[in-house]
């Protein structure tokens, strides 16, 4: 018993990294691989180093380590999900047990088991542990910098060349794998700059300067990846951005919170003519706060970056300052307060937020599964399929490993919306009596579905994931399975009588080739013609959230500048504007429906005499027809 109790941290940390181990390895070969991580697989399809350099990491934002290592990892284990996914375990592992070193080296053992326990538990590292991304592995080395930047300034080790190699050999790690977690490793050098003594500071600068120059030769890539301004479709970081983060990696969860507030709070009222602000306190508070500071600027006055995920590196610095206060020798007290918060993050992870029934991102593998199962079920000959996502590669590694050789897609993506028109002539020559479409991890506007149910009323099977869906659609209406939400409000002008909306009367054209008797006309001299007009909340009484919107239009010559627009104004102000070109829809002289869909942004709240106009813009001074145009209000 007195050897137990001698080793009872210990056995608690191997308990802790137990727990870390099970839940990490869970499932983790069912969950479908996510968008970032077929991006990484798809871009190890190069025959030589050189062209994975040059097609493989010039394109990406990322420093060329994680693809290096992917390459040759896949090369010696193979594509599967597990052995994929199995590198980013481990190293998510191995930070359980390095921040408990570290935590130890700062603080005290029992600082280390709360410290450990969140890194295992909490679902931000958790998730970033299973996923085939560099996060992980990034975290994992960034903790080795922190540990022998430790053992290099803080303990008898100053002098030791194996430590001064590991510090400079993790550095460079970090350099190489992210730069969020080089920008980390840059804070972390520099800091150690502050306690430079006669006896080390020799050795220290060899060790502050060595990583600088072993990553020299990836200098090239990162000025071409930093001279890009493209980089994603990240926005600009709000005032309360961190606020949100904070309670985004304790699960979004008030239990997780105020069960670390409660032990603030025990550890501090047991300290005793212990100093608060010591040293390790205020690093632990810079490193978390620092690269925030950085990211939140350069993501407001250069190009967005800043997202949870690229301070992961620097999370574990809030939980050593949040947990800092535990008092060593209050260990009953210490241990009770352990259990009780292991079993609260047990709670909120498993339970509370359903971690394990949750779909994190995008799906792929039940899109294949679902595409190969229909197709059997319907015949394969009987389907045109299209479906939206970044590379063919990111289906069509699910529907190899299902062993499909013979499924193909008329189209694979949608960029912009000049293509849907490519979808509009896909379904025109549709011969088959289904149509299938899926999406994942991409915009996919609602005028595909709208243009698909112009020959394919019904939709007979459908699955809806996270970000991603998969639709069956069919020829008779009354196979339809899918209950169209009823607007909240519709409008329709056919200009056969009299109506609301303004600006038409004078270019009603009795002379519609249609069957209807009216028609509006829109010549050179009409720029903007008819236009609805109403207050928000005189169209529904507590806002819509989505507008449909379809007419038919001829064109007499080229419809080149013709759009659907809307516009949201407060007073004077327009606060939004949106349309849709007429051309990504007509490609003939007849006839053609044409479609909008417009769905409010989430941070646009209208106040009580906001209003909104939706009328056609003719840029362009273009003649042309239009009939039928409908307008419908949803509430979502």
């Amino acid at each position: 018993m007195d050897k137990l109790s001698k080793y009872k941290n210990e056995i608690i940390l191997a308990i802790i990294i137990l727990i870390g181990c099970i839940l990490r390895f869970y499932n983790c070969a069912e969950m479908s691989l996510g968008n970032d991580e077929l991006s990484i697989l798809s871009r190890l399809q190069y025959d030589n180093f050189k062209q994975l350099i040059t097609e493989g990491v010039y394109p990406d934002g990322n420093p060329a380590g994680i693809q290096v290592f992917m390459y040759y990892w896949t090369k010696l284990f193979g594509f599967s999900v597990l052995s994929i996914r199995i590198p980013y375990i481990i190293a998510g592992i191995f930070s359980i047990f390095i921040i408990y070193l570290i935590s130890s080296l700062w603080f005290n053992k029992q600082v280390g088991l709360f410290t450990a326990v969140s890194i295992a538990v909490l679902q931000f590292p958790l998730f970033y542990s299973q996923i085939a991304r560099m996060y992980s592995i990034g975290l994992l080395f960034s903790l080795l910098t922190v540990y022998f930047w430790t053992k290099l300034l803080f303990t008898d080790n100053q002098k030791n060349i194996k430590i001064l190699i590991a510090y400079i050999l993790s550095s460079v790690a970090c350099f190489y794998i992210h730069y969020f977690s080089f920008l980390f490793a840059i804070i972390v050098g520099l800091t150690g700059l502050l306690f430079l003594k006669r006896t080390n500071y020799k050795i220290y600068l060899i060790g502050l300067i060595s990583p600088l120059i072993l990553f020299l030769p990836h200098l090239k890539i990162t000025l071409h990846q930093f001279g890009s301004k493209d980089v994603g479709l990240l926005s600009v970081p709000k005032a309360n951005w961190l606020m949100e983060h904070i309670l985004f990696v304790f699960n979004n969860s008030f239990i997780v919170l105020i069960s670390i507030i409660v032990i603030i709070t025990a550890t501090v009222l047991l300290l005793s003519k212990i100093k608060i602000f010591s040293k390790f306190r205020i690093i632990s508070l810079i490193w978390f706060l620092l690269p925030f500071l950085i990211g939140y600027f350069y993501s407001t006055y250069r190009n967005p970056v800043l997202q949870n995920s690229v301070l992961l590196f620097s999370f574990p610095y809030l939980l050593l300052f949040s947990f800092s206060f535990i008092n060593i020798k209050f260990p009953k007290i210490n241990y009770s307060l352990l259990g009780l918060y292991t079993a609260i993050l047990l709670f909120s992870t498993i339970i509370e937020q359903k971690y394990y029934q949750t779909q994190h991102f995008g799906e792929f593998k039940k899109i294949a599964q679902l595409t190969e199962d229909w197709s059997n079920k319907y015949g394969e000959e009987n389907i045109t399929k299209t479906i939206n996502i970044n590379q063919p590669y990111y289906i069509n590694y699910y529907l190899n490993e299902l062993g499909v050789e013979t499924t193909k897609f008329k189209k694979y993506d949608y960029t912009d919306e000049e293509e849907l028109l490519i979808y509009k002539k896909i379904i025109e020559n549709s011969q088959t009596p289904y149509f299938l479409h899926a999406w994942s991890t991409k915009f996919n506007p609602e005028e595909i579905y709208d243009l698909i149910k112009t020959k394919y009323p019904a939709i007979i099977e459908q699955e809806i994931f996270f970000n991603s869906e998969i639709k069956l659609f069919g020829k008779n209406p009354a196979d339809n399975i899918a209950k169209e939400p009823k607007p909240v409000a519709e409008y329709f002008e056919d200009f056969e009588d009299s109506t609301k909306w303004t600006g038409y009367i004078v270019n009603t054209d009795s002379a519609c080739p249609r069957n209807s008797k009216y028609c509006y006309y829109f010549n050179d001299s009409v720029e903007y013609g008819l236009n609805y007009q109403n207050k928000i909340f005189d169209i529904y009484r507590s806002a819509f959230k989505k507008i449909k919107m379809s007419l038919l239009c001829k064109p007499i010559d080229d419809i080149d500048g013709v759009h659907i627009a809307l516009s949201f104004h407060a007073g004077d102000s327009v606060i939004i504007w949106r349309g849709r070109k007429f051309d990504s829809f007509i490609d003939s002289d007849n006839w053609t429906k044409v479609f909008f869909t417009f769905e409010l942004p989430k941070e646009y709240k209208p106040l009580r005499y906001d209003y909104i106009k939706i009328y056609i813009w003719n840029s362009k001074k273009k003649n042309f027809l239009i009939d039928d145009f409908l307008i419908r209000f949803y509430k979502l």
